[in-house]
């Protein structure tokens, strides 16, 4: 009775953690499986005990089986890699409704990646996400040093960085770029980089796009702070004030330097209104937690 009581544990255990993972396809077939692999592990059993009395009773050499095994090669791991969504889903790390809404958001017009999406609906963390995309693309996580940043001494200018949103890293030599993104860059984008910046090789490492941002803020004189507040341009997009494709076709041209605030740069260049860089700005605000100020300058309730 004890051992059919435990036999009717494990089978409901096994049903349980199965369907929660895989379904309950899966979870139905677990039971069956249960069954052939005890019987498998009879059978070599049986026949490890009858090699072994042969060696003792007759003196013939035990040679044990030996299991291939075939690895794929880091070509083949690039093949099959999983979706960013499909990731996540494996990982718990999204319910798989608020995964399908976010596609839906992003396949209605929110012109944003998956994951910028999920971190601002606050259905995922942006640590999860970054540990998820280094997987994804088999790259180290970046590690961002602050001091290299307002030193200023880095291979690449800032106007580089905030076009590619990338940030450099120490470990920069000539022939090779170390940066750090949140989103690893495409071929043809690291071929146009190298182009600017005359090194033969990007070393990638991806970064929490938080720490990106701050970044991007601190090597263009702003201060530095962690927080998951967008950039303008990023955050006018989100709200649909201006189009993706078109923002970033002028962000090849700004020169922060020479262009000062992206905000003035893109009402100057007709993609944004006035009206939407300030309902952008006091989105920004509202997010950080900073106070709001109205137009003739009252701090707002």
């Amino acid at each position: 009775l004890i051992t059919t009581a435990a036999l009717a544990t494990r089978v409901v255990q096994r049903f349980y953690f199965v369907n929660r993972l895989y379904g309950w396809e899966h979870a139905l077939m677990s039971i069956p499986r249960m069954v052939v692999g005890n019987m498998i592990n009879f059978m070599a059993t049986a026949r490890a005990w009858r090699m072994f009395l042969l060696y003792l009773l007759f003196g013939k050499r035990m040679v044990w089986d030996k299991t291939m095994h075939d690895f794929p090669s880091a070509s083949q791991l690039v093949q099959t890699r999983k979706r960013l969504g499909e990731l996540l889903t494996t990982w718990q790390a999204v319910e798989p409704e608020r995964l399908e809404e976010a596609l839906q958001q992003q396949q209605g017009g929110r012109q944003q990646p998956l994951g910028r999406i999920l971190v601002s609906q606050g259905w995922l963390d942006d640590e999860t996400l970054a540990e998820a995309i280094a997987f994804q693309g088999d790259l180290s996580r970046a590690v961002i040093d602050v001091d290299y940043l307002q030193a200023g001494q880095f291979p690449i200018s800032v106007e580089a960085c905030v076009q590619w949103r990338l940030l450099p890293l120490p470990g920069s030599t000539g022939a090779t770029l170390s940066v750090a993104v949140a989103n690893p860059l495409s071929d043809a984008e690291q071929a146009q980089l190298l182009q600017d910046v005359q090194a033969s090789a990007v070393e990638q490492s991806i970064a929490r796009e938080s720490e990106i941002n701050a970044g991007l803020r601190l090597i263009s004189g702003e201060t530095y702070r962690i927080d998951a507040v967008p950039l303008l341009g990023d955050l006018l997009v989100e709200m649909r004030l201006i189009a993706r494709d078109q923002f970033e076709r002028v962000l090849d041209e700004y020169k922060p330097q020479r262009d000062g605030r992206i905000g003035d740069y893109l009402v100057k260049h007709g993609v944004a209104t006035e009206a939407a860089i300030a309902e952008a700005v006091r989105e920004q605000h509202r997010r950080s937690g900073q106070p709001q100020y109205s137009a003739d300058g009252e701090l707002k309730a």
